[in-house]
């Protein structure tokens, strides 16, 4: 799984630029929606806030590691080493947890802008 998510992530490493104008743009759509009190634009700048910041968090965190010889020719380089694989893993996990949570937000907040309630 966790090679699997680095092969997407390096496949899709020229959408980081995207992915961050996604989060600048709807950043600056959400503070001035707060500032003028525009509700109408609230729950889909949050989305696509949300799945910005998903997205360049998932391109950012799964890149391919770079060739290390040194790292596991002492022991400190080879706790290093496992230290990176259990930091890997977890990542994976959280990246997991946070594309769930992604979805659940998305489908609440659609809900409640297709409602009409007020943010």
């Amino acid at each position: 799984m966790i090679n699997g998510f680095r092969r997407w992530g390096y496949r899709l490493r020229f959408l980081a630029p995207l992915f961050l104008l996604g989060v600048i743009g709807t950043g600056v759509v959400l503070g001035l929606g707060t500032l003028n009190n525009w509700t109408e634009w609230m729950y889909p700048s949050l989305i696509g806030f949300m799945w910005s910041l998903l997205g360049l968090c998932f391109v950012w965190w799964f890149q391919p590691p770079g060739p290390n010889a040194v790292l596991l020719t002492t022991a400190w380089g080879r706790f290093k080493a496992k230290l990176g694989k259990l930091f890997v893993v977890l990542k994976c996990w959280v990246f997991i947890v946070m594309l769930f949570g992604t979805i659940g937000l998305t489908v609440r907040f659609v809900m409640l802008w297709q409602q009409g309630v007020p943010l």
